[in-house]
This record gives C-alpha cells, structure tokens and sequence, in this order.
C-alpha cells in the first residue's frame, strides 16, 4: 500500500492548523513619564520627571475568550475578563538610564497572572492587559513585586466592535483618550522598608511591527513538495 498520499494529506493538515494558530503581535512604543524610586526606608519615593521611554509590548491571543475557569464575560455590561488563559503579555521598557522586563523575583511564587480585560458597556472602549508576578524569599521575609499594565482607553465607543481582544488595533482614540503604561519593580521587608521603582509612561506612539507570515496554502505547498522529493529519492534508490 502506497502510504505517500496519507502521510501527505497529514502534513497539509498539520500545516494548515500550526498556520492558524494566533501570532503574537509586538508593539513598539514611544513615551514620556517619571520614574518614582524607593529611599529603602519606609515607603517613601523620590520622583524622576521628564523621563523618554521606549520599548515594546508583545500581546499573545491564545483563546478566542476567556477560558472559563478564571475568566469572566459579561454580556449585559458588555466586558470580558481572564487571569491566565486568554491573553499572554510581554514587556520591555527602556528610558536611557536604566530598563526593566517584569519577572518573578527570588524565593517563592506567591502569585502571578496574565490579566486581560475589555469591555464598552456604552460608555468607554477599553483594551488593558497586565504581567504580574510576587514572590517571598522565606530566609529574610523579603517580599518582591514586579509588574507591567499597558491601558487603553477612551469614551469613543466605535474603537471597538466586540468582546475580542483586537490585536489590530493601536493608541486608543480621543475624546478622552487615555494610553499608558504603568509598572513598578520592588521589595519589601516585614517593617514596610521598600525598595526599587515605579514608573508611569504616558504613550505618545504605539505601533505593531510588521511580520511576514506564510499563508496555509503556501505551507502546505512546500510540504507537498519536501514530500515528494522524499518520494523520488526513495525511487532512485531501488
């Protein structure tokens, strides 16, 4: 039995579905903002204004929803909600003087989340996802935080057309438009001494790079063809 033809009809599908799954798609961002920066006493801050940002925020899709089982959707309110299982996100931020990428700190997890959320209940269009991680280090109770939020927001309710978390779009549009990132990257102790930063970063540009992704024809094209090139070597060999 000729087994070319199923093995082939195999790989096509394999193709095809891998060709459909969501592609992250990365923003690169623009900004100014202030750097607020922990004294290691008490939860006091000095504040750094008239910070330039830069860096790049990746957004997964990973779900059409919320998963279900932390997620949430709304119908009536019109807002969908997931901790883990909908939106993956990922975050670079540099402002010359130093730069930061959220990760979990020594110790142990306490918790993390990929938080996501959209809604337009009428009154505002939003799309806001979070990567956000704490952890302790049990020899000197020390507890870490590290996280970054990208918002946007505005009351222009035509931004949006679903409950999806649109990866097409960028800044979110006045009236009242609000887009920005928040983050901050610390430790504190059990007398409340804090130290590292926060930051705010108000967007001036947010925009997607451009990526050349095959379409499922093309790749089950070039299966077909590896294929057959198996086929006629095996030929040539008997």
């Amino acid at each position: 039995m000729n087994r070319s033809p199923r093995i082939a009809a195999l790989v096509v599908c394999a193709l095809c579905s891998a060709a459909a799954q969501a592609v992250p798609v990365v923003y690169d961002f623009t900004g100014t903002g202030w750097i607020n920066t922990y004294t290691g006493v008490g939860s006091a801050t000095t504040t750094t204004n008239s910070v330039n940002f830069n860096g790049w925020v990746s957004i997964d899709v990973l779900a059409p929803g919320p998963d279900g089982t932390d997620g949430y959707t709304d119908l009536v309110y019109e807002t969908a909600y997931d901790y883990s299982g909908w939106v993956q996100s990922d975050f670079f931020i540099d402002w010359g003087s130093g730069s930061f990428n959220p990760t979990a700190g020594p110790g142990i997890l306490l918790f993390s989340d990929m938080y996501a959320t959209t809604g337009y209940a009428g009154v505002y269009d939003q799309l806001y996802n979070r990567e956000f991680y704490q952890s302790i280090d049990q020899a000197t109770l020390t507890n870490f935080v590290s996280q970054a939020t990208l918002n946007r927001q505005t009351s222009d309710i035509s931004w949006l057309s679903d409950l999806s978390f649109d990866q097409s779009v960028g800044l979110a549009p006045d009236p009242n438009g609000n887009n920005g990132i928040q983050f901050s990257n610390y430790s504190y102790n059990l007398a409340g001494d804090h130290s590292g930063f926060q930051g705010t970063v108000l967007l001036t540009s947010l925009t997607a790079r451009t990526t050349s992704v095959p379409e499922p024809v093309s790749l089950a094209l070039f299966g077909l063809g590896v294929l057959g090139i198996g086929a006629v070597r095996r030929r040539l060999r008997t």
